[in-house]
């Protein structure tokens, strides 16, 4: 990774962490060695669970996921920890819980 790459991977988690302050995520979930848990928020237990079957399956060790109310719904977003390869994943057990989230 060049200079260039890394100062632009700084800038977006910087923008990101910015965007968090200003836009209260609706709960936080973070993971840490492929286990998932709630920090923040309400959000149901088979969500958190289908969470870490996610991060076993990346073998994802760190990372937070923030649940984030946009205008056409709830949407995920996702620390620089965890792969974008696995995003997909995480959102499509979103798609089963979403109908179990306050606000969502």
């Amino acid at each position: 990774m060049d200079g260039v790459e890394r100062i632009a991977g700084m800038l977006k988690g910087l923008v990101g962490a910015l965007w968090r302050l200003v836009v209260r995520p609706v709960f936080v979930i973070e993971v840490s060695d492929g286990v998932a848990r709630l920090r923040r928020g309400d959000a149901p237990p088979g969500l958190v669970a289908g969470f870490s079957d996610v991060a076993r399956d990346f073998g994802i060790h760190g990372g937070s996921i923030y649940g984030v109310r946009a205008r056409h719904g709830l949407t995920l977003d996702f620390s620089s920890a965890i792969p974008a390869d696995a995003h997909q994943r995480f959102r499509n057990v979103l798609s089963v819980h979403r109908h179990r989230i306050k606000g969502a």
